[in-house]
């Protein structure tokens, strides 16, 4: 990343007109210049003087921090997606004292889906394998994914059981009608992949189809006055609506998380490139706008193609972070026009490229 960095002392606190209103990452020492909180924001002079200004709002424990900040070095980013990135890699190099202490770390969580299987499963994993499965997520709230499966499952009646078809008498799910049964092959291989394929469009923000099965069966419970169920689908709709808002115009499925983005740089007139395989950061390039050339596709188009065979299918637990700020920052930015997506490879890459160059020329992105 292109960034700088700057120190002031906290003895005059008149200094922090000094930091500038940019985005960036702030590390705040305590005397024996031991960092104790590393911090990002957009705009990092506001961010910081709210520590010492908005002394009510605060915790006990943020108040006893502040007492400790003697000096705050800042690093300022030319976007706040790189102050995301930068913050959370210095936290893992750092970790420093109050990180931990006010932070809520939570578990991330994955839906696998067993396509390996005749009749595919749902099932919640903590961690990527390469096992030739598909994920989706990371999603940061493992408990609720328990949840979300078990609502997913009843809305279209996937298997729970290990079994292979054909294999055990009826489970009580076939008994009650939540689940197609293939454990007792009754002949629902077709209806059973159309389940998996709309589960799988639900997941990537395509499909309300588990919704409006629920929905369903809760409007048929009411109606046969099986109020306690149709209150428990409810609860499950609830969840589920709320989960596919998370899921809307951005496809989770990591595999296909492979995108360049252009962003501006610290230093005017120049251009930071993030070449992002599989949700993370690959590569980070840095060029004067003007010294972008059309000569430059061919290796940077060399780089994504070395990306695709090096990058690793298993995601280990410092990456998981990395690729839930991109995911969101993707989320909150779809509309991003300075950036190309390689849902093809590349076979449109020089074209998209040379765009994207025409459009840097007209500074339209500073």
């Amino acid at each position: 990343m292109n960034h700088y960095v700057q120190s002031v002392r906290i003895e005059k606190k008149e200094l922090m007109l000094n930091i500038p209103e940019l985005p960036g990452v702030y590390l705040m020492k305590n005397a024996e210049e031991e960092i104790i909180y590393i911090g990002k924001s957009k705009n990092i002079r506001k961010r910081v003087q709210s520590y010492f200004t908005q002394s009510k709002q605060h915790s006990k424990k943020v108040m006893k921090m502040v007492v400790q900040v003697k000096k705050i070095d800042y690093i300022v980013t030319g976007t706040e997606l790189e102050a995301l990135l930068l913050e959370s890699k210095l936290i893992k190099e750092k970790l420093p004292l109050y990180n931990k202490q006010l932070r809520n770390y939570k578990s991330y969580g994955y839906i696998k889906i067993t396509q390996s299987e005749e009749y595919p499963r749902l099932v919640p994993e903590q961690h990527l394998k390469d096992d030739g499965e598909v994920y989706y997520g990371p999603y940061s709230n493992s408990q609720e994914l328990e949840f979300i499966i078990d609502a997913l499952r009843e809305s279209f009646g996937l298997r729970r059981c290990h079994e292979n078809s054909g294999t055990l008498k009826s489970c009580i799910y076939h008994q009650i009608g939540d689940c197609l049964s293939p454990c007792v092959d009754l002949g629902c291989k077709k209806r059973y992949d159309e389940a998996v394929r709309h589960i799988r469009l639900f997941l990537e923000g395509q499909s309300k189809a588990p919704i409006e099965l629920l929905e369903n069966k809760r409007d048929t419970c009411c109606e046969n006055l099986r109020f306690e169920k149709a209150k428990e689908l409810q609860s499950k709709i609830d969840c589920l609506k709320k989960f596919y808002n998370y899921c809307t115009n951005y496809m989770y499925d990591i595999e296909k998380r492979n995108i360049i983005l252009f962003l501006p740089s610290v230093s005017e007139n120049s251009i930071t490139i993030l070449l992002i395989l599989r949700g993370r950061v690959w590569n980070t390039y840095h060029y004067e706008i003007d010294e972008l050339k059309e000569k430059d596709i061919p290796i940077i188009a060399e780089d994504i193609h070395s990306g695709f065979i090096k990058t690793d299918h298993w995601v280990s637990k410092k990456d998981v972070d990395e690729i839930m700020i991109i995911g969101r920052w993707l989320r909150e930015n779809q509309d991003y026009p300075y950036s190309i997506i390689l849902e093809q490879g590349l076979k449109y890459f020089d074209r998209d490229f040379s765009n994207v160059l025409a459009m840097l020329r007209r500074k339209i992105i500073l």
